[in-house]
């Protein structure tokens, strides 16, 4: 079972957790007895000391070390998330009749290209991959994240240019947001404030020690300060530490969260001394990097594991990239597929539909020509790859490219957008059970006990 904590099962003794955010350890407490835990050596230390599980439940796995449990190998791939964040590449053996199989979870992910090169995803076809739809609507483009962290430098050092008494605070999470504050600190080679306990917990996630130099304790001796992502990131609260916490004249404040994307400028909010940037800095996949996960994947099947509460929202949300996927060995459904699009009279127009890489994309069959394209000789948007060494281009821009792809007729399916809180994934299916023998899964609704299919566990 992955990040499926909250399911009392006596029979499923292999837990397996993709990272230690609240919202996938729901249901797991320092007295739980329900068989072994799986996961990075980071989130077994915050398990052990942070949470307090015993050490004997808790079994780390190194990154890119296939091992063998119950029969199933298990893969640790680094999923680009928070400090420890994993996904899980099973290679369940055939049994029993049943066909072997190739089964990703993605856990919490930022994807991107890089990782379609790893040994033990490249030309490997996928059965499943449960993916982390957190941002799964065309409008999600916000920025990689080098390019996110450089605006909040910019920021930083024009509003150090006008008034060098600012103080700069920036919101995190009790673990997550890391490589904001420090990106920038190192960057602009300032000392970083977090509290006592903020610093025994970024102890534990095997930061390089040049990062660690860089923070302190000691209010007076930092120009950026750390807090954390809610209360306070609120005005009142930000003018009350400008004024206990040193000589400053001003405060300027970032939330970064993928929430905050906008197409032009950064969100920005004022309140006398204080003014808070949105900045669109993520650690879930955008929506042209879902798509360009699921197209170097190519997986048999997709499931969701945000926004999809229930068969109907999960469908609405695959069928946003079925278009990228292996369809052979769904005969009824391929049929269906490419059968409605060819009835589309949107299809019927230009011969074909574009892909969903606009944040604007808006395809009706009603209409009579295709809305989103790039210009009047019908090229299309394609998502720009997620690029590890830097944007190769202006920030949330994306390159224009001949490809098509047909898609069903009507209107573009769209789930519930959750728009909640900073922290919070919204409505998430975390639990995944394998079972060598059905294959089967097993699935709850995150916030209750809701099951959809039950299987004998792994």
């Amino acid at each position: 079972m992955v990040d499926g904590f909250r399911f009392q099962n006596s029979r499923c003794q292999c837990h397996f957790l993709s990272h230690s955010h609240a919202d996938h350890t729901t249901g797991l407490t320092k007295n739980f007895t329900g068989g072994l835990i799986y996961c990075s050596p980071v989130t077994a230390v915050l398990l052990r000391k942070d949470m307090g599980m015993p050490p004997e439940r808790v079994v780390p796995l190194q990154l890119e070390s296939p091992i063998s449990i119950d029969g199933v190998t298990v893969t640790l791939i680094d999923a680009n998330h928070c400090p420890g964040a994993v996904m899980f590449l099973f290679q369940i053996p055939a049994r029993q009749g049943s066909p072997a199989q190739l089964i990703l979870h993605t856990g919490d992910l930022r994807w991107h290209s890089g990782m379609a090169e790893h040994p033990a995803l490249k030309g490997k076809p996928l059965d499943v991959l449960y993916l982390d739809t957190t941002y799964a609507l065309p409008k999600h483009v916000h920025p990689p994240q080098d390019v996110a962290i450089a605006q909040i430098i910019d920021v930083m050092q024009k509003s150090y240019k006008e008034e060098p008494r600012t103080l700069f605070v920036v919101g995190a999470y009790h673990i997550g947001k890391e490589r904001a504050f420090l990106g920038a600190a190192k960057a602009l080679q300032w000392p970083v404030w977090v509290a006592p306990e903020k610093l025994r917990v970024l102890g534990m996630l095997d930061l390089p020690a040049s990062d660690m130099a860089l923070l302190t304790t000691r209010e007076a001796d930092a120009r950026i300060h750390v807090v954390f992502m809610g209360q306070g990131l609120q005005p009142d609260a930000l003018e009350k530490r400008m004024n206990s916490s040193g000589d400053w004249a001003r405060v300027v404040a970032f939330r970064p969260t993928g929430w905050s994307y906008r197409k032009h400028g950064l969100e920005t909010r004022r309140q006398g001394p204080v003014t808070i940037y949105g900045v669109p800095y993520s650690e879930h996949s955008s929506f042209p990097e879902l798509r360009d996960c699921v197209k170097r994947l190519r997986p048999k099947r997709l499931i969701p594991t945000v926004n999809a509460s229930n068969p109907t929202a999960s469908r609405r949300v695959e069928d946003r990239f079925a278009d990228l996927m292996d369809l052979s060995g769904d005969r009824s459904r391929l049929d269906m597929y490419f059968a409605a699009a060819q009835q589309s009279p949107t299809a019927a127009d230009c011969g074909h539909a574009c892909d969903l890489g606009s944040p604007d994309l808006e395809l009706r069959s009603t209409k009579r020509r295709c809305l989103g394209h790039a210009n009047s000789t019908l090229n299309h948007l394609e998502p720009p790859p997620a690029v590890q060494g830097g944007w190769k281009g202006p920030p949330n821009s994306l390159p224009v490219q001949e490809r098509c792809a047909p898609i069903p007729n009507g209107l573009v399916p769209a789930s519930p957008e959750w728009d909640q809180k900073p922290g919070s994934t919204g409505m998430e299916y975390p639990g995944l059970v394998l079972d060598p023998a059905s294959l089967g899964t097993i699935h709850g609704v995150a916030g209750s006990q809701q099951q959809t299919t039950q299987s004998p566990p792994l």
